[in-house]
C-alpha cells in the first residue's frame, strides 16, 4: 500500500487504470507473503477500483444497493492473493462505476461482508443518513454489528450461508474475523 500511496503522489496525471497501479506496486514490493487488497480512486465522478481477495466495496444508492463487488475466491474460505509467487495481477477486478449525489461507499474487509447481508448494510446506512449520523460513527456501527455476528454461534450470516453451500452443513453463526469499515459520503459539485 506505500508503493501504491507513492506511485500515486508521484503521477500528475489523473489515474483511472487501478489494476495498472496495483501491478505496479506489486512489482516494486520485495517483501514475502501475500494480500488482499482493494485500491479505488475517484476522478470526475467514476470511482475506479482495482479488487483481489474477499474485501471489497458496496454502493448504497437511494438506499438501496446499487452495485457490490464480488468476493474474488478460489473456493469457498480461500481469497485470491497478490504477493510473491501467489495469484496474478491479471487476476484483479477493475471497476469504473459512475457516482451520483449522495451515493454512500461503504469499502470494507470481509469481516463485514461475511457477517452482514447487503440489505442489512443497506438498511443501516439508509436509517443513519436519515438521522444525519457521522461517517466515522457509521463505519463504527458497522463494524460493532458485523463483529457481534461474528462471535455468534447461532446468528445466521452470509459466511454460515456460504459454508452451507459449500458442503458444510453443520455450520451455523458467523464468522470471526478482523472488520475494517470505511464510509464514504458523494457530493458533486
Amino acid at each position: 500500500m506505500q508503493n501504491c500511496e507513492k506511485l500515486l503522489i508521484s503521477t500528475d496525471a489523473e489515474l483511472t487504470n487501478m489494476k495498472e497501479l496495483l501491478q505496479q506496486s506489486a512489482a516494486m514490493t520485495q517483501s514475502t507473503g501475500s494480500a488482499r487488497v482493494i485500491i479505488a480512486h475517484v476522478v470526475n465522478q467514476v470511482v475506479h477500483v482495482a479488487n483481489i481477495g474477499d474485501a471489497g466495496f458496496i454502493i448504497i444508492r437511494n438506499g438501496t444497493v446499487f452495485k457490490k463487488s464480488s468476493p474474488m475466491v478460489h473456493e469457498f474460505n480461500f481469497p485470491c492473493a497478490i504477493g510473491l509467487g501467489d495469484d496474478s495481477v491479471e487476476d484483479v477486478e477493475e471497476y469504473h462505476i459512475e457516482l451520483e449525489d449522495g451515493d454512500m461507499i461503504v469499502t470494507a474487509t470481509d469481516g463485514l461482508f461475511d457477517n452482514l447481508y447487503d440489505q442489512e448494510i443497506a438498511s443501516i446506512v439508509s436509517k443513519a443518513v436519515e438521522t444525519g449520523m457521522h461517517l466515522q460513527d457509521l463505519a463504527e456501527l458497522l463494524a460493532t454489528k458485523a463483529h457481534e455476528v461474528g462471535m455468534s454461534k447461532t446468528a445466521r450470516s452470509p459466511f454460515a450461508d456460504a459454508a452451507q453451500a459449500a458442503g458444510h452443513s453443520g455450520y451455523s453463526g458467523g464468522k470471526f474475523d478482523h472488520v475494517t469499515v470505511i464510509v464514504s459520503f458523494v457530493q458533486i459539485r
